[in-house]
């Protein structure tokens, strides 16, 4: 009996993620990710941090299970973050945002002491990216960033690279015991 509930429990779920078109799809990671935000203050929390990367990473778990990760990076011409979230050890969703500092505003390059509240950069960059299944569903990027001639940005292959990261996020915290 147990095991008919158990399928056809799942067989909706299927029918209930599978089915969904993907603007649906999309508005339900984003109901779960204000939901991982809302209850971040309950979760129990893992650290890492490497100085000499000068990167801190934290990882919100609750009932054992990943929820969200903050990688955060402090360089010499600002501060990158991302975020990464998560649903049942899946990825879905990913946001990400570059600030440098900004002359006009009194920033320059390691002059000031970190500015955890951000009054001395610029936003030069911002992306959203909604994932299903391992999948990227949807991206929304601004990219004002301005390169030296020569680099490479690949802002349209980027879900290989965001699913390796979240991979090496997941296993520099695993190594935390």
């Amino acid at each position: 009996m147990q095991k008919i509930i158990y399928l056809t429990i799942l067989w909706f779920c299927n029918i209930f993620l599978f089915g969904q078109s993907e603007e649906k799809k999309i508005k339900s990671i984003t109901t779960s990710v204000d939901k991982i935000n809302k209850d971040t203050a309950e979760y129990a929390t893992k650290v890492y941090s490497n100085h000499n990367e000068l990167k801190d990473l934290q990882g919100f778990y609750k009932n054992g299970q990943l929820r969200k990760i903050i990688y955060k990076r402090d360089l010499i011409q600002g501060y990158y973050l991302t975020e990464y979230y998560f649903l049942e050890n899946k990825l879905i969703y990913v946001y990400e945002k570059q600030d440098i500092w900004d002359p006009l505003k009194g920033g320059s390059p390691k002059a000031t002491p970190l500015d955890s509240l951000f009054k001395r950069v610029k936003n030069t960059y911002e992306g959203s990216f909604y994932f299903f299944d391992k999948q990227m569903l949807d991206k929304t990027i601004k990219d004002d960033r301005v390169f030296k001639s020569g680099a490479i940005i690949d802002n349209e292959n980027k879900e290989k690279f965001i699913l390796d990261s979240a991979k090496e996020c997941m296993e520099e915290l695993n190594s935390i015991k």
